[in-house]
Parts: C-alpha cells; structure tokens; sequence
C-alpha cells in the first residue's frame, strides 16, 4: 500500500502525516481528495458523528473505505 493522499483540517495533524508519508498530497477538505483518480480507497479515522458521512461520500466516488474504532 501506498499513502498519496491525507486529508485533515488540523494543521500539526497534517504535518505529521507528511513526516510519514513525505510524498503524500494534504487535503483540508476531503471531498477534494477523493476527486482523485488513482485513489483505491481510503481509510477513515474520525469521531464516529463525523465517519458515517465521510463513508458515504467515499462510497459514492467510488473509493471503499475501511473504519477503525
């Protein structure tokens, strides 16, 4: 697996997700990240009032998503 993509609207989040993946794209919005064509799927690790949408609309753009708890 390879990580091209991170979406977070936390800054010091987003810096730490480049010191993991340093070729990733950051994303603070994620509807924007999954108009991505190369993106496969997506995994999401949100408060669960936030993941249900989230699942949704990556569903919809045809990315599966997996969830953590």
């Amino acid at each position: 697996m390879k990580i091209v993509a991170i979406a977070d609207i936390f800054e010091p989040s987003q810096k730490l997700g480049k010191e993991i993946a340093p070729d990733a794209q950051i994303f603070s919005d994620y509807r924007k990240m999954l108009e991505r064509k190369d993106i496969q799927g997506v995994g999401i690790a949100t408060p669960l009032y936030l993941h249900a949408q989230m699942a949704i609309d990556a569903l919809e753009a045809g990315r599966p998503s997996t969830a953590r708890r």
